[in-house]
């Protein structure tokens, strides 16, 4: 397991639900719970305010292209979220859906909207206390 998937795990950010400026900063291709690949990418909330400088986590389904998962070996369909995300902010289409350089996105200002997960993966009630907070979508912009 890499830094950011361990930082993510180990962080239970709750914050207000809404926008926020972010920065990109890094992300990591993993295995959630040992059967769904996944890339977690990290953000920085650069929004001032009693939030600025914490990273905020946005989860992408990914398909593997070779025997293990790594940072260098998945790809996405046309019509996932990753691929629409990364268009929208840069502005052009990847390419190709196995290359996409997501390191690119720390050249332009995004949007993230927050949310706050209260149900588990099998729909069932998080209590209060243990809930967090994930991004849910990416855009071009700031506020």
């Amino acid at each position: 397991m890499g830094k950011i998937i361990e930082r993510s795990a180990s962080t239970c950010l709750l914050l207000p639900e809404g926008p926020y400026s972010v920065r990109f900063k890094g992300f990591e291709a993993t295995m959630y719970l040992g059967r769904a690949p996944k890339i977690c990418a990290e953000f920085q909330i650069i929004s001032m305010g009693s939030y600025f400088g914490m990273n905020v986590y946005r989860w992408w389904n990914v398909q593997t292209t070779g025997k293990k998962l790594t940072n260098n070996a998945w790809k996405v369909g046309k019509a996932s979220n990753l691929f629409r995300e990364f268009a929208g902010i840069t502005g052009r289409a990847p390419s190709r859906l196995d290359r996409i350089p997501l390191t690119e996105l720390a050249n332009y200002p995004i949007r993230a909207e927050v949310i706050t997960v209260k149900e588990n993966r099998v729909q069932k009630v998080i209590p209060e206390a243990a809930r967090y907070s994930i991004i849910s979508e990416l855009r071009k912009g700031v506020l």
